[in-house]
């Protein structure tokens, strides 16, 4: 499956892209094309060795508030521009993906179903996948609301996920009961998941590591509270105490207030 990290430090400084992708001995380049890293987890199958199905960075811009993307169906290690934006783009607010279309179950390589996604100014990312989502993509269109659905413009399990995500936000305004509702729609429509789902606005950040509905572990994640990073490997190779796995099948959470990673 794919790889992804996130930076969320509102109340520190901001970060250049650079020194996130690029200066970390174990960093997001490096995982996709390195040997897996995950310390304290055992091995998972679905972990794909070579990450090269395309690549996105997200950022927010304190200027207009608001989020942006730079994405590319290349590898990472092999894009010419990258050096040069992520050289002269800082944020408190930092996304990377890293995509592998493991035995082609995922949707089509394409820069639309490229992560992360962007809508109503959310941003959205995901490791893993809904099983036969082809077949039960009827059970997302009928819940998602329709000026929502309209701007989904590629065909992942992912992004109806933040569709579906957004749908329940605009309902009940709580991020938090939002992200519980779309992993209880997709446990009790008996769906086949790996859900590790990272969503953020300027004022939170929640990502989820859940296994819904069959025998398979659940995908690594990780975080640093001192460095403010979720991520799918430790990006350091040293400091390990600092990486905690976040536990199967619970949800991480942070706001402005709080600064600190909280599990649930």
């Amino acid at each position: 499956m794919c790889r992804l990290f996130i930076y969320y430090n509102l109340n520190n400084e901001k970060k250049y892209i650079s020194q996130l992708i690029m200066d970390f001995e174990h960093s997001i380049i490096k995982q996709s094309f390195l040997d897996r890293y995950t310390p304290k987890i055992e091995d998972n199958k679905l972990d794909s060795n070579i990450n090269a199905d395309g690549f996105g960075i997200g950022w927010y811009n304190e200027i207009d508030k608001k989020f942006y993307s730079f994405k590319n169906i290349t590898p990472i290690w092999n894009d010419y521009n990258l050096d040069t934006i992520s050289s002269n783009i800082n944020s408190k607010i930092i996304f990377g993906h890293i995509r592998a279309n493991l035995l082609g179950i995922c949707a089509p390589v394409s820069i639309f179903n490229t992560h992360p996604f962007i809508i109503e100014n959310k941003i959205w990312m995901h490791n893993g996948c809904i099983y036969n989502f082809k077949d039960n993509k009827y059970l997302f269109i009928d819940a998602i609301e329709k000026n929502i659905i309209n701007k989904i413009n590629g065909s992942t399990d992912s992004e109806y996920c933040f569709a579906l995500y957004l749908t329940f936000y605009k309902k009940y305004k709580d991020p938090f009961y939002s992200m519980n509702k779309l992993i209880n729609f997709i446990q009790n429509n008996k769906l086949k998941a790996l859900c590790n789902f990272v969503v953020c606005s300027n004022d939170f950040i929640i990502a989820t590591r859940f296994v819904i509905n069959n025998n398979n572990n659940a995908l690594s994640l990780y975080y640093n509270n001192l460095l403010k990073i979720i991520s799918s490997e430790p990006l350091e190779y040293n400091n390990k105490k600092n990486w905690i796995i976040v536990p199967e099948n619970s949800i991480i959470y942070l706001n402005k207030k709080t600064n600190n990673f909280q599990i649930y």
